[in-house]
């Protein structure tokens, strides 16, 4: 058995329950985390900056406007 315990600790008595095992397996938490929302805009991102990159390659090539070594 899990005990949940709540905020209040005083008030243990009233604020704990024993789950079962099949209430262990039903809990379920968020769909979304907040790391995981920003690893995939940081992927987004890199696309998108790799995108520009090859965008202003492919434009430098055609304009001819290279840099010299």
């Amino acid at each position: 058995m899990v005990m949940l315990d709540h905020l209040n600790a005083n008030r243990k008595d009233r604020c704990m329950k024993e789950l079962t095992k099949d209430e262990m397996l039903n809990i379920s938490g968020g769909a979304l985390s907040g790391a995981l929302l920003t690893a995939l805009f940081k992927g987004l991102n890199i696309f998108t900056d790799i995108g520009r990159y090859f965008g202003s390659a492919i434009r430098r090539l055609v304009d001819n406007n290279l840099c010299g070594y």
